[in-house]
């Protein structure tokens, strides 16, 4: 296994780490928040329901990033095109996640060259 592939699966665990420690602390403070408020009002309900789905679905993504990687790291072959779509999500999130995607695409796509196929004439 390349260098760089091991670097790619280790910076993708830290960076989902990172993710779900930064989950964890903000459904803890809101979780916190309404404890104090008491309120039945239709705009705050809708606003936690949605508030908890997005929480629940970074938290998914970050659980499947970590599997990811440590396939990755173990050697599957089935992991590589996971963490390279890890990896262009991570094209989104600026500055960090831009340059550690750019990073994943480079180090698990420059062994595989892109050749065009033309159609039989």
């Amino acid at each position: 296994m390349d260098i760089h592939t091991r670097i790619v699966g280790v910076l993708h665990i830290v960076a989902a780490a990172f993710v779900l420690l930064i989950v964890g602390t903000v459904s803890l403070f809101f979780g916190v928040a309404t404890s104090f408020i008491e309120s039945t009002e239709f705009p705050f309900n809708l606003l936690m329901a949605m508030g908890s789905a997005v929480l629940g679905l970074f938290a998914f993504l970050s659980l499947a990033q970590i599997v990811a990687a440590a396939m990755l790291l173990h050697g599957r072959p089935g992991a590589r095109p996971w963490v390279i779509a890890f990896g262009v999500l991570h094209l989104f999130n600026v500055p960090f996640g831009t340059a550690l995607g750019v990073y994943t695409l480079w180090a698990l796509l420059r062994d595989r060259p892109f050749v065009i196929v033309q159609p039989p004439r």
